[in-house]
């Protein structure tokens, strides 16, 4: 049987049956500082590197860098960030993420665990084409672990600006607005408090 293919995200939401909003659910999330150290290391990217001369150079300049230290304030006790790794439900259902988070397996950090979050790069920055695939990734991981209760979050991101969305049963919910990454702390809070969920959802295994 052939691997479904979506272009636009309606086509992904009528195949599977969900509902969408979008609404501000991160508003209300507190804010902390993004160490000086990733701080400075942004700054250089973000105004001395031709960080935008590829897709590679972005993930490896921007995204990754980021993810990498919120994910080492004291998530890898229970989760693993994943680079590349794919997925599949079934014969008809498969991609492959940018980045995934997902639970430690008890069988050891080389063994892949249940998925949580999955980002996505908006490549050539079309992120209506990268949230496609997003909500595709976070059906697959919702049917991958079997649990429609728990949220799995999504992130799409070109590296100037990040969305995020979450699907909680058959309801995604877009974020109402997008952050930019000149505000360092904002973001930082914001994937932060998003691996907080994902922390506290592996527990639930």
């Amino acid at each position: 049987m052939a691997v479904k293919k979506f272009k636009l995200i309606d086509e992904v939401v009528d195949h599977f049956q969900l509902s969408i909003q979008k609404v501000d659910f991160l508003s209300q999330i507190q804010t902390s500082n993004m160490p000086d150290a990733l701080k400075t290391e942004l700054q250089f990217a973000l105004n001395d590197l031709p960080y935008k001369i590829s897709e590679a150079a972005i993930r490896e300049n921007v995204l990754y860098p980021v993810l990498k230290s919120v994910f080492l304030t004291g998530f890898e006790d229970r989760l693993m960030l994943w680079v590349g790794k794919s997925i599949a439900f079934g014969k008809e259902l498969s991609a492959v993420p940018n980045y995934i988070l997902a639970q430690q397996s008890a069988r050891g950090k080389t063994i892949f665990g249940k998925p949580l979050l999955v980002v996505v790069e908006a490549r050539k920055g079309n992120f209506e084409e990268a949230w496609v695939q997003c909500l595709l990734q976070m059906c697959i991981i919702q049917k991958m672990i079997g649990r429609t209760d728990l949220p799995v979050i999504g992130i799409v991101s070109n590296g100037d600006f990040w969305e995020f969305g979450k699907l909680e049963g058959s309801k995604f919910t877009a974020n109402a607005h997008s952050f930019n990454i000149s505000a360092f702390d904002i973001i930082f809070s914001t994937l932060f408090f998003s691996f907080q969920i994902c922390h506290a959802n592996s527990k639930e295994f």
